[in-house]
C-alpha cells in the first residue's frame, strides 16, 4: 500500500493541476510532469554550506521516514493498513 500511494500521489498532483489549467482556459502541463521533476530532483547533487548544522542535513530524511509511516497508516483499498492499531 506505501509503494501504491507514493507511485501514484504525483499523477494525482498532475490531475489535478490540469484540471487546474483546463478550468482556467490554458493547456497546462502535462500529466506526468511532476514525475519529470521528480526525476529531475533526484539526478541532482547535495551541497551543503560548511556552516550548516547536522539538522539541516538529517532533515530531508526525517521528512520522507514520517511520510512513509504516515502512508503505511492508510488502507488502500481492500488491503489493510501496514500500521494498524485500536482507538
Amino acid at each position: 500500500s506505501v509503494l501504491i500511494i507514493l507511485g501514484f500521489a504525483p499523477l494525482f498532483i498532475g490531475l489535478v493541476n490540469k484540471q487546474k489549467a483546463k478550468l482556467t482556459g490554458r493547456i497546462g502541463a502535462p500529466i506526468l510532469q511532476p514525475y519529470y521533476e521528480l526525476q529531475r530532483l533526484f539526478k541532482k547533487e547535495t551541497i551543503n554550506a560548511t556552516t550548516s548544522s547536522f539538522i539541516s542535513r538529517f532533515s530531508p530524511l526525517i521528512n520522507f521516514i514520517s511520510l512513509i509511516t504516515a502512508a503505511a497508516m492508510l488502507p488502500v483499498g481492500f488491503w489493510k493498513p501496514l500500521i494498524n492499531f485500536n482507538g
